[in-house]
């Protein structure tokens, strides 16, 4: 039940809507919700589509980050660190450029911004949660949780690319072995994608 109150406050932050009516709603989708008389997902999916219907009545402001926030906290991250990280890039994998090396897609600094840039995209959000009473994700299970789904097998994301855990290994891996130069800076590429995301 605490899952799907922080999903409504979330869903109503990145709606960037008003509060007070989500607030109440929230309370109220909760109660129907813990009702018995519908089953755990339907009632949910219930609640969720009338808070949605809801949407459009005005209340109070609410403040939430917007999609390029997870951009900029990455860059501010990569500035925390930028002299250490370029020197260990150029010094211990090759490239010359550093953060600013040239890959297929941009530098490593663009290509980690893209990929924090785009998680949010498509339906990769409902991935986002993690119970940890229960270890399930959104909707009591209806989404895998940030943890299984961060770690899923290489090639198993499916929605929007592969760009997991074991998908950022094996990037990494065939950017070190790889024969061909152009081969080494297309997986360099997708493992600062995958270290974005």
């Amino acid at each position: 039940m605490n899952v799907f109150v922080r999903l409504l406050v979330s869903f109503s932050a990145v709606k960037n809507t008003r509060s007070s009516h989500w607030l109440s709603l929230a309370v109220w989708c909760v109660k129907i919700h813990s009702s018995r008389s519908v089953s755990s997902l339907s009632g949910a999916l219930f609640s969720l589509f009338f808070v949605v219907g809801w949407s459009p009545f005005p209340s109070a402001n609410t403040w939430a980050w917007e999609v390029k926030t997870h951009e900029e906290l990455t860059e501010e991250s990569i500035k925390i660190k930028e002299q250490t990280l370029s020197a260990y890039l150029v010094e211990n994998l090759g490239l010359e450029g550093g953060l600013n090396e040239s890959l297929p897609g941009g530098t490593p600094r663009e290509l980690m911004k893209v990929g924090s840039n785009a998680e949010d995209d498509n339906g990769r959000f409902f991935n986002h949660f993690h119970e940890p009473v229960s270890n399930r994700g959104l909707l009591e299970g209806a989404f895998d949780s940030s943890i299984d789904w961060s770690l899923r097998p290489k090639g198993e994301q499916g929605i929007r690319g592969n760009w997991s855990w074991n998908d950022a290994r094996e990037y990494y891996y065939k950017a070190l072995t790889s024969p061909a130069k152009s081969d080494r800076d297309t997986y360099w590429g997708k493992t600062f994608r995958a270290l974005g995301q």
